[in-house]
């Protein structure tokens, strides 16, 4: 009888009657009393909640001329919440329902210009079920009803009052194409066709609000909340666990909480709410949690460390457990998952602490593995970078990745998306990270196929820097070390076809220094002495390696990178290396793909660069001499460098420099073989010492 009364007072006020319906006798406090006698009726909460801002703007004088305008625009709307058992007790008029039947639209009070909103993108605010949704305006009905497009899923068009929208910023404009932020991907579509993404919370009134079930079967009583015989329980023992861990304590004699409520509470008392029903209501967890992400999140998706949320959550930990219990009871949602997650990041960097001490991480993971759709893979490895992107170094939280089998899952779900670049990118850097100064971490990510998804990312995203940044960083992370286990890991990579995949990356990204300092880094590592030449042979042989670490080097020597440089000869020493030694044939083939310029420039710039030893110059350099000393070939690579001169540069500078001095003798002793030769280095060392800026006495006491 209450609902009839309602649905007759709600629809009368909205039709005109308000003036004979408040002099009639005390509506407000027969509405109230109403909502009182029936607190688990969410429908009756709802309406009532209505009725009582109807009542508001007529004493403030607001209603009267907003039915005028709708009367012109083509009648005013009736509450379109109407089933058969209500609608025989209506007005005369039927009740309008705007847009489709299962859309109930609630009339607001602002005004605003509707010719400014046409052909916009807007946000509808004034709608409790389609508050925060976005559409774009496609028509204007009368003086302020707008017709909108509804973003996501099927088609769909709806009726709004202008007052119900408002223009989106350009900081919630849709981004094009792949390159979206963490807060356009994390979005929740709440008139999706997930179940758990609707806005029905009538699940409260027929199960248990600590677990959600029904009573046990042969039981048709409830266990009532004696204090506010609101809340109902399954068995005695839930009603205590409600009671301490759940905190009705804090929250008994309020009504249930409805999907009308949720936008205009109490940060707290979402939190609150959440905290008791959040493992009872999934539609309440993902409205809960979508309204939050929102209230924490600035432009750009940076978390609000100001915000209610961010004081309250440092403040007690209670609210974080809330969140990532009300993840752990509906493990296989993908709304519930999805809209957690990305809150869940927020809440990381407010109170960290809370989120490990509770198991966010593994709660994370678990998600991720339970439900790896697009959409929740998507939001699980953009909050786990945030994360281990938050604190440097990212110890706790990439234990915590670890021990809940992150790698594991990780690699699982990688190769479903691999179109995805968004995910590749951020997995490809999740193993990065975690690949880093840790050897159980490496050995778990060659156990689980790391490698090959690593070779995906590269073959799929070649041309993203950032995705070839990433992979080449895990790479080199995950060959790192001389070891037994080392070369095991190295062999698995090479097996992967990642070494050719590394030397084309580099080929194609020889302007950024970064992409090629991880590269070379990266040649370096996965080549071990047992699988020299099969890896060699994998990247089309020992002259395409050198080619690509000479090309990378060249062009850090035009950008000035030293490390790149440093790295790279490193790997000219180590791909001429065959059986333990250097290798004539393939010390000749890097003196023609122009290793010995490169060396030498290296051998110039390493002493202006602080903590910089100049072996790592001159070694590879003495290699190089070693396999071919009398070679004209050689030589003449040597002679058209300039070694010799930079050689003496260094001598003079560190007289006891011993692989400098070693170069220098070998060199010297090449040109042994022949009067000739002997009298070309003559000439060629006197030229070298005026170079060098040596004395004459010591000039002539060298020649």
């Amino acid at each position: 009888m209450c609902m009839r009364a309602s649905m007759f007072l709600v629809n009368g006020l909205i039709a005109g009657f308000a003036e004979e319906i408040t002099r009639s006798g005390p509506a407000k406090a027969a509405v109230r009393t109403s909502a009182a006698a029936h607190p688990r009726n969410v429908m009756l909460q709802d309406i009532s909640n209505q009725i009582l801002r109807l009542l508001k703007m007529h004493r403030s004088g607001e209603l009267a001329p907003m039915i005028r305008e709708a009367a012109a625009a083509g009648g005013a709307p009736m509450y379109s919440c109407v089933d058969v058992s209500t609608a025989a007790v209506a007005p005369e008029r039927e009740p309008r329902v705007f847009g489709t039947p299962e859309l109930g639209i609630e009339w607001t009070r602002t005004y605003m210009d509707a010719q400014a909103l046409s052909g916009q993108r807007v946000r509808i605010i004034g709608s409790d079920e389609l508050n925060g949704s976005f559409g774009k305006v496609s028509e204007i009905k009368g003086m302020e009803t707008l017709v909108v497009k509804l973003e996501g899923g099927r088609e769909r068009f709806v009726c709004l009052p202008a007052s119900s929208l408002q223009p989106c910023p350009p900081s919630e404009q849709p981004v094009q194409g792949l390159d979206l932020e963490v807060s356009e991907l994390t979005v929740v579509d709440l008139n999706g066709g997930l179940p758990e993404c609707q806005p029905d919370f009538s699940r409260l009134e027929r199960c248990c609000s600590e677990c959600g079930l029904p009573p046990p079967s042969g039981r048709s009583v409830w266990d009532t909340c004696a204090s506010c015989g609101v809340t109902q329980y399954c068995c005695r023992a839930h009603q205590k666990a409600a009671w301490r861990r759940g905190g009705h304590r804090h929250t008994c004699g309020q009504s249930l909480p409805t999907p009308a409520g949720i936008t205009g509470a109490d940060t707290l008392r979402l939190l609150q709410g959440l905290r008791e029903f959040g493992r009872a209501c999934p539609q309440l967890v993902v409205h809960t949690f979508t309204e939050l992400m929102q209230r924490s999140t600035g432009e750009g998706g940076v978390p609000l460390a100001d915000s209610q949320l961010a004081r309250l959550i440092e403040a007690d930990g209670v609210h974080a457990t809330a969140v990532i219990d009300a993840m752990r009871a509906f493990p296989e949602l993908e709304g519930v998952q999805q809209s957690a997650m990305p809150l869940l990041g927020n809440i990381f960097c407010f109170g960290r602490r809370h989120v490990l001490a509770a198991n966010g991480v593994a709660t994370l993971v678990s998600g991720l593995d339970r439900v790896p759709t697009q959409a929740v893979v998507e939001s699980a490895v953009a909050t786990l970078v945030n994360m281990m992107m938050y604190e440097d170094p990212a110890t706790d939280v990439k234990q915590a990745f670890v021990a809940a089998r992150g790698i594991e899952v990780l690699c699982s779900v990688a190769p479903a998306h691999s179109g995805c670049e968004f995910i590749v990118r951020r997995v490809s850097m999740l193993l990065y990270v975690v690949s880093a100064n840790d050897q159980r971490c490496k050995s778990q990510c060659i156990a689980h196929g790391a490698p090959a998804t690593l070779a995906a990312a590269l073959s799929a995203f070649g041309g993203n820097d950032e995705v070839v940044s990433n992979a080449l960083g895990a790479v080199r992370n995950i060959c790192a070390g001389d070891t037994e286990a080392g070369h095991e890991r190295k062999s698995a990579c090479v097996g992967a076809g990642l070494l050719p995949l590394v030397v084309k990356s580099v080929r194609t990204h020889l302007r950024d220094t970064e992409i090629a300092e991880l590269g070379c880094s990266a040649l370096v590592n996965l080549v071990c002495a047992e699988a020299h030449e099969a890896a060699a042979a994998s990247a089309g042989g020992h002259k395409a390696l050198l080619t690509t670490v000479v090309a990378a080097m060249r062009m850090a020597a035009a950008e000035d990178s030293v490390m790149v440089l440093m790295i790279g000869g490193s790997a000219i020493s180590l791909y001429t290396m065959r059986g333990g030694k250097v290798d004539k044939g393939l010390a000749l083939t890097a003196a023609r793909v122009g290793a010995v310029d490169v060396l030498t420039i290296l051998l110039n710039r390493v002493p202006g660069v602080a903590d910089m030893d100049t072996s790592i110059a001159a070694g590879p350099l003495c290699n190089l001499l070693t396999a071919d000393p009398g070679g004209a070939e050689m030589r003449a690579a040597f002679r058209k460098a300039g070694v010799l001169t930079a050689t003496l540069k260094v001598l003079k500078r560190e007289p006891g420099h011993e692989v400098a001095r070693e170069l220098y003798v070998r060199y010297v002793q090449g040109a042994a073989a022949d009067d000739a030769a002997r009298e070309a280095l003559s000439n060629e060392l006197r030229d070298a010492l005026k170079a060098a800026g040596f004395p004459p006495s010591e000039l002539a006491r060298a020649v």
